[in-house]
């Protein structure tokens, strides 16, 4: 018995439905390699010299590191060792609460800086060469960057060679400081105060 549907005309003695069924089928064929399935990047983490960040396919968490073995050993030699001492003491010339105080800073909130002054410096300037830094957590701990994918340094040309000697600009000058969003190559790392001094005075030359 021949199977028919309203509407449909059977060829050949093969029921309507499979003439569909084999059409539909068909016509995805046709379309698979024109439209392939886009792998989202997966999620990595980077680490600084301050900062590890946690970068997801759309944000990246910069998260302050705390180093106080530095200004341990610092301590434990300044105890140990008169000739550190008499250094210590001929360097500070009088300061050495404010030496305690800055190495102190230096190990436990270095990350910490770098993070508000990232925060600060896209609040206040909205510069399109740098990615932006979006939000500020527990009072720098963390910052909210938009992700960015990684530079390889086959790729990588600097977007500021033209505009200045950059002998002594590390930030500026090394691939993974850098990374794409939305086609452009932008600053990840402008956390240094001399990084946003560079990137100020660049702009207003």
């Amino acid at each position: 018995m021949r199977h028919q549907f309203r509407g449909d005309t059977p060829t050949d003695g093969l029921p309507a439905l499979s003439i569909a069924s084999s059409t539909c089928i068909h016509g995805l064929a046709e379309i698979r390699p024109i439209a392939p399935r886009i792998a989202k990047e997966p999620m990595r983490i980077v680490f600084g010299k301050t900062r590890t960040v946690l970068v997801t396919s759309c944000n990246a968490y910069k998260v302050a590191r705390i180093h106080p073995l530095n200004f341990i050993i610092r301590a434990v030699l300044f105890v140990v060792s008169r000739k550190q001492r008499k250094k210590f003491v001929t360097r500070v010339e009088g300061r050495f609460v404010e030496e305690v105080v800055t190495e102190l800073k230096n190990a436990f909130s270095s990350g910490i800086s770098a993070n508000r002054t990232e925060y600060s410096y896209y609040g206040d300037s909205r510069d399109p060469r740098v990615v932006p830094t979006t939000k500020m957590l527990l009072g720098g701990l963390v910052v909210v960057q938009n992700a960015a994918s990684p530079v390889s340094p086959n790729e990588f040309v600097n977007p500021f060679q033209r505009g200045k000697n950059l002998i002594g600009y590390f930030e500026v000058t090394c691939p993974r400081q850098f990374g794409w969003m939305d086609g452009k190559l932008l600053l990840l790392d402008y956390g240094q105060l001399s990084t946003c001094q560079f990137l100020q005075e660049l702009r207003e030359n």
